[in-house]
């Protein structure tokens, strides 16, 4: 045999046992349950894994973790592996065992394109096996609007509860999410729906002082005065985390300071901040006993006892005088209405406006929780 002969067959005997591997492993397993046709999936290598579904490559095959090769790829991005998977009847609602579905994985990476493959190909926008959140909540998390936009032109439901009974909505307030609360608002999202906790979507971004969502959800007609189970509306937790220009818009827009929100200023201002019998003194006396709790003096009052919190002392040393009158039973600034708006107008330009968190992103610690 010349050496022409030689370098050809062994070629031919190279290219025969490659052929030979690779048939095999579409049919078989390999390490940790993958097989080639997995391998291709995950890696994105397209032309591979068409000529592994030619060659009878089964496309449902599971490793040991339950994934199948279209979770892989909806996982990575891969689109032209999804689409030829699809086109070989890949079933897109099996989940792994973990619970995830190639949806589920495409929503929360991003994936805009293949999220729009898997519901032509009818996914379940719904689905959450083994209590994975839906993919529309992944989205709203990590602020995928478009892809939030098109789950719920597919029928997904915008007011579907996750972890702690929050739905994508009261998840975009918590994360600062403005195009997907915007997002989900125009869909058709439930405005006043509260967590497990009674949280609405407006009380959570007064909790974090979000006033470009705070003023989306008002202009739509988010109610004020809800109240949660511990008896905060949006306007007491936006004076409690001293967001004096959230609290500023939602008192010009109807939030109600009343009888029980002080008594709870007073319940956190006996927990939370030094010298409270001090504060309390002082939002005593601005209220007075009899019918001196008006509208305005209520807010009055209100601002009074959230500015003593910050440590502005000026506003309340500037009522000392009037303070000491109505205390000895003479008439006190409060029941002069002219008065009270001068005293209110004072006060608010002691406020300092929170630092702006438009740009921030999603929060972090015990507030930006799940």
């Amino acid at each position: 045999m010349d050496n022409d002969n030689f370098v050809t067959y062994s070629v031919l005997l190279g290219v025969g046992v490659q052929t030979l591997i690779l048939w095999v492993g579409c049919l078989y397993n390999f390490m940790d349950g993958w097989t080639m046709l997995s391998w291709a999936s995950d890696r994105g290598y397209t032309s591979l894994l068409r000529q592994m579904i030619k060659w009878g490559g089964v496309v449902g095959t599971r490793d040991n973790s339950g994934e199948t090769a279209l979770v892989k790829a909806s996982r990575n991005g891969h689109n032209d592996v999804v689409d030829a998977l699809l086109r070989a009847n890949a079933d897109p609602n099996v989940p792994s065992k973990k619970g995830k579905t190639p949806l589920n994985c495409a929503a929360e990476n991003g994936h805009e394109v293949i999220v729009q493959y898997l519901l032509k190909a009818n996914a379940d926008p719904d689905a959450t096996p083994k209590g994975v959140e839906a993919p529309i909540l992944k989205a709203t998390r990590n602020g995928e609007a478009s892809i939030v936009t098109l789950l719920a032109s597919h029928k997904a439901d915008v007011d579907i509860k996750g972890q702690m009974n929050r739905t994508p909505l009261v998840v975009a307030c918590i994360r600062n999410q403005p195009a997907c609360a915007t997002a989900l608002v125009e869909a058709k999202a439930s405005l006043n729906i509260s967590d497990c906790n009674g949280l609405t979507p407006l009380i959570w971004a007064s909790v974090h002082g979000y006033l470009h969502i705070v003023k989306m959800l008002v202009a739509n007609g988010a109610e004020l005065n809800i109240h949660d189970k511990t008896h905060r509306s949006a306007l007491m937790w936006a004076a409690v985390q001293l967001k004096w220009e959230t609290s500023r818009y939602l008192l010009a827009n109807g939030a109600i300071a009343d009888k029980t929100d002080l008594a709870q200023i007073e319940s956190d201002l006996r927990r939370t901040w030094r010298k409270a019998p001090d504060h309390i003194k002082t939002i005593q006396l601005m209220v007075g006993e009899a019918n001196r709790l008006q509208s305005l003096s209520a807010r009055l009052a209100f601002l009074i006892g959230t500015t003593a919190t910050a440590g502005r002392n000026s506003p309340i040393r500037s009522l000392t005088s009037s303070s000491a009158s109505a205390e000895n039973g003479e008439s006190g600034l409060l029941e002069s209405p002219e008065a009270s708006k001068k005293i209110l107008s004072n006060i608010l330009s002691y406020l300092e406006p929170e630092r702006p968190e438009e740009n921030e992103g999603p929060v972090k610690g015990w507030q930006g929780s799940r």
